[in-house]
């Protein structure tokens, strides 16, 4: 028996044990045969577990446990975020700073260069 096809045939009856109005295909007799034993396995299982729901208490306690680690980290990336924009705009204000610094001492050597010395003035070679 093809693997897929006894898989498909065990989630339909699993479905049927779940909801009876659920169509599936079925199995033929050399199927069942090889099925039957893993089908009763499944109807004894849906007879004896049960449905178990927590208490109130503890998925009240949880949700609240959930809300605050999620505003917890909600709150540390803002922390984050916050403090990469102030580096950054640090940053863009010294490489200014540094820009305009830069431009005032290249002017200024500009303008020694381009004076002549007092030595030579007035003398021609």
């Amino acid at each position: 028996m093809e693997e897929r096809r006894a898989a498909e045939l065990l989630a339909a009856h699993a479905d049927r044990l779940n909801d009876p109005s659920v169509t599936a295909p079925e199995p033929t007799p050399e199927e069942m045969a090889y099925l039957t034993p893993l089908m009763e396995i499944a109807e004894r299982l849906k007879e004896t577990l049960v449905p178990v729901e927590p208490p109130a208490t503890f998925v009240r306690s949880l949700r609240r446990e959930l809300v605050d680690a999620a505003r917890r980290r909600q709150s540390a990336t803002q922390r984050l975020h916050r403090g990469l924009v102030i580096g950054a705009a640090a940053l863009g204000s010294v490489l200014s700073l540094a820009g305009v610094v830069a431009l005032i001492l290249r002017r200024r050597r500009g303008r020694l260069h381009a004076q002549p010395s007092a030595g030579t003035a007035g003398v021609h070679p």
